[in-house]
């Protein structure tokens, strides 16, 4: 565990997972949320709010593309990247950003699903902070399906006739308005795999989101035991005081396996294998990449290639 005074939850999982649900719940037992100022306001998709740092998000956006690319182009990184000498100016940036966004003393909860793939640059910056994390998970045909939407509903709501920009801009030139089913199976076997393996030896809270939305009770006594662990906090008093997460606010119900690789079906099983309570994660032995996803994402970078420099594009 990452030691230090200030204790930062990280909320990590694949996007359209529950993160926001689970952000909101730990939220509403006292943890900080970002600066007020700084929260991504909730639309059609997340009608409670998304629980975001705007500021941080469009930066682990713009680290990304630096990486070489984006929330839909996971970006192929060698072991130790995050050291790379070529990052000092990123670093010091991304610290005086957290440092805005979380200028409260206490238990900080920060939720971006772009953590996933850059919890190895985030904790090298949290050095001198008590890290955790709350890994966010849900079916993965579900995801693709609620990611879809919500790509679909930001393309008619903000981009009915112009050009695509902003943090999800590079994906809707990209795709349009819907990923295929095999691209969003790959990025969230990419998100999960690299969610595991970045929160290694923290101490961490497995919330299934099924598990949130048919038994929002014993979730938060489980994570006010979890937090009392970490903070001495006092869970006696907050673990019945906040509303029930509703139900009708999940609009994705599908848990066909039939698209899913061997490898995503045993990625499943292991994160349902998983106990809710870690003291220090412990990531169970990955079964290899499933060469479909391998080859998918890697058509998905040079489509987003030509999009952005088409010459390029065509020339790979």
């Amino acid at each position: 565990m990452t030691k230090g005074t200030q204790l930062t939850i990280l909320v990590v999982g694949m996007a359209r997972s529950g993160t926001s649900a689970t952000a909101e719940l730990l939220a509403s037992l006292g943890l900080h949320l970002p600066m007020a100022a700084d929260l991504m306001q909730g639309d059609e998709s997340n009608e409670h709010g998304y629980f975001e740092s705007m500021s941080l998000s469009v930066f682990n956006e713009r680290l990304l593309n630096e990486l070489g690319g984006g929330l839909t182009d996971p970006p192929q990184v060698e072991e130790g990247w995050e050291q790379d000498a070529s990052l000092e100016a990123w670093r010091a940036e991304a610290r005086q950003l957290f440092d805005a966004a979380f200028p409260i003393a206490g238990v900080n909860i920060w939720k971006d699903p772009r953590l996933s793939m850059l919890l190895p640059f985030w904790r090298d910056v949290l050095a001198d902070h008590t890290l955790a994390g709350v890994l966010v998970f849900r079916h993965p045909t579900e995801v693709v399906r609620s990611l879809n939407a919500h790509l679909a509903a930001v393309m008619e709501e903000q981009f009915p006739e112009s050009v695509p920009d902003g943090l999800l801009g590079r994906s809707l030139r990209a795709f349009g308005p819907s990923l295929s089913m095999a691209h969003g199976l790959a990025l969230w076997e990419r998100f999960t795999r690299d969610a595991l393996v970045g929160l290694r030896d923290l101490p961490v809270f497995v919330s299934p989101y099924a598990s949130l939305l048919n038994d929002p009770i014993r979730i938060r006594r489980l994570a006010c035991t979890w937090l009392g662990a970490l903070s001495r906090w006092p869970p006696s008093e907050q673990a019945d005081r906040i509303l029930p997460v509703e139900p009708s606010l999940c609009h994705q119900h599908d848990a066909s396996t039939d698209d899913l690789e061997a490898s995503q079906l045993i990625l499943l099983e292991l994160l349902r294998q998983l106990p809710e309570m870690n003291g220090r994660l412990l990531p169970p032995q990955l079964p290899p990449v499933s060469p479909r996803a391998i080859s998918v994402l890697h058509d998905a970078h040079l489509r987003e290639l030509q999009v952005l420099q088409p010459s390029l594009g065509a020339s790979a």
